[in-house]
């Protein structure tokens, strides 16, 4: 029993030394940092082990392996194409090293060789409307833990924060100040960047009604769970498997509800998402799309009058056919006026 035990911490050592090797040949300190963050959460996932506790039988992989762990980068963390490049051309430096070496046998050395580069396109995820959003929330409703999946998109579309932010959110991150109509919160959220976001006291005591005491999270739900209910509120909604729609989509859904409400500043909408570049922020509320035909090309010079010319039977018919961001960019600036 000892025996075997001994020999077991051997291999384990023996790996765990064969890993470090190939990470200290590196020639930058960026790269070895990078590798060893890619290769650990590699295996943490694939075989649920950190590296320094690996066999040699858990370092010879399948394609299947390759195959799950490029599915969980892109549908669970809703990585992008670039992360996941960046990720299995870590593991596959790392099996290149090691097969020679008669470390790893040829299955693992076909397997990272079945993993093709993903194209890199610069759009991401798509977009969900405003509208796709509320009726999500309707869904999400009648679900399993129905309250705290509304009120995780909700507060998804109002602070345009990140699922992962979303999910390590605690009571004890927000301050209620007497007498304030806003409630603020902070945390920290990609690259370890602190976050700091305001909501109405409304949302707020709708959160509170989650607070049972049992947890210090907001939203008590695993990870899986809530990608699971992700995938079956997506289908339900019907949307076309053409549009790249994930958890993200509702953070895009948000910024462009603000980039209207701003009149179009980016920069402020920049400020809210956390980018350091205000062009990936440009990027990201695809601004530069293709729109309407303009003024001109719709059938010649629009007349502006009409709007006051119109009944206010046909103004509101009008505005009830709009989509629910302008409703919701309407209701701001009547508010604003009667201010």
């Amino acid at each position: 029993m000892m025996a075997s035990v001994y020999k077991l911490e051997n291999e384990v050592t023996e790996v765990y030394e064969h890993i470090q090797n190939f990470i200290s040949q590196l020639e930058s300190e960026e790269t070895k940092k990078s590798y060893k963050s890619s290769i650990g959460h590699f295996f943490k996932v694939i075989k649920g082990k950190k590296v320094s506790e690996l066999t040699f039988n858990d370092i010879q992989l399948k394609i299947k392996n390759v195959d799950d762990y490029v599915s969980y980068l892109l549908d669970y963390e809703e990585k992008t194409a670039a992360t996941v490049n960046k990720k299995m051309s870590a593991i596959k430096s790392l099996v290149n090293y090691l097969y020679p070496r008669d470390i790893v046998d040829s299955n693992t050395d076909k397997a990272v060789r079945s993993f093709k580069r993903r194209k890199e396109e610069t759009e991401g995820y798509d977009s969900l409307t405003h509208n796709e959003v509320l009726r999500m929330i309707e869904l999400a409703k009648t679900k399993e833990q129905g309250k705290l999946k509304e009120l995780l998109i909700k507060l998804a579309l109002d602070t345009c924060l990140r699922k992962s932010e979303l999910l390590s959110l605690k009571w004890s991150d927000f301050i209620d100040i007497e007498g304030e109509k806003d409630i603020r919160f902070s945390g920290y959220g990609k690259g370890k960047k602190q976050f700091k976001k305001a909501i109405g006291r409304k949302l707020y005591n709708e959160l509170l009604e989650l607070n049972t005491g049992e947890s210090e999270l907001v939203f008590n739900i695993t990870k899986n769970h809530f990608h699971e209910s992700m995938k079956e509120l997506i289908k339900e909604l019907n949307i076309s498997s053409n549009r790249k729609i994930v958890f993200h989509s509702i953070r895009k859904a948000g910024a462009k509800i603000h980039y209207i409400n701003s009149g179009k500043d980016i920069r402020y909408v920049q400020s809210i998402l956390g980018h350091s570049d205000p062009k990936t922020t440009a990027i990201y509320l695809e601004v530069d799309d293709y729109g309407a035909l303009g003024a001109i090309s719709s059938n010649g010079e629009i007349d502006l009058n009409i709007i006051n010319e119109a009944s206010h039977e046909d103004l509101l018919k009008a505005i009830e056919s709009m989509d629910s961001s302008f409703k919701v960019l309407l209701a701001n600036k009547i508010r604003q006026n009667n201010n």
